[in-house]
């Protein structure tokens, strides 16, 4: 039950409001134009992706999924930061994951030494 003070309004109830979370789906491909895609907790949050610290992009927001394309990256580990921001409490939150672009094993021309100490690689010709 609610109690009220005449001049103050009511006292005695708290409004309880889910935390903020936004989530990085890892991952490890061979296309230089990956796609990257998480969760967030609201349908009402934006998210920004950044990588290795470069300028930001507005990811594309459906309801609690995130996704963007990114452009073309040369071979080599990133590190993804996206930032959600919740358009209703003006709270933000952010995770950062990896990202590592592999080269392509199909070629007839593949130099395997790049490969040094991979016990698990296999050339497809």
């Amino acid at each position: 039950m609610l109690g009220v003070y005449s001049d103050l309004g009511f006292y005695g109830a708290q409004e309880t409001t889910a935390q903020l979370s936004v989530t990085i789906n890892s991952r490890k491909t061979s296309r230089t134009r990956p796609t990257i895609t998480g969760t967030i907790s609201t349908e009402s949050a934006t998210v920004m992706v950044q990588v290795s610290g470069g300028a930001e992009y507005q990811a594309v927001v459906s309801g609690t999924s995130w996704y963007i394309k990114l452009g073309p990256l040369p071979v080599g580990a990133y590190t993804i930061t996206a930032t959600a921001l919740d358009n209703e409490s003006g709270e933000s939150v952010s995770a950062s994951s990896s990202l590592i672009i592999t080269p392509s094993l199909s070629g007839a021309n593949i130099n395997t030494s790049e490969f040094a100490g991979i016990s698990n690689l296999v050339t497809v010709r």
